[in-house]
């Protein structure tokens, strides 16, 4: 389902699990479908923004308290027009 945002806006894109997973073993990667641009990635128990794309520097994150809960929602601040889906 299509998510319709202000630009400068913030939104939430959902993703969960509903088996928790160990932290250390996981890696977690949100790409843009249309280019494979990586938004953010969650590697070693830990986000690691020095690998996403700087286009999303500063403006995508995960829900860090969450992430042992099953919880892999993606936090994108600034909305763009770039950040638009196909």
């Amino acid at each position: 389902m299509p998510l319709v945002v202000q630009l400068g806006a913030s939104v939430t894109l959902p993703c969960s699990v509903d088996t928790p997973l160990p932290l250390h073993l996981l890696e977690v990667q949100w790409r843009r479908e249309d280019s494979g641009t990586l938004v953010h990635l969650f590697q070693e128990g830990e986000s690691r923004p020095e690998s996403q794309s700087p286009a999303y520097s500063g403006r995508a994150q995960f829900f860090t308290e969450e992430i042992s809960k099953g919880n892999f929602s993606l936090l994108l601040r600034n909305v763009t027009s770039e950040d638009k889906g196909p």
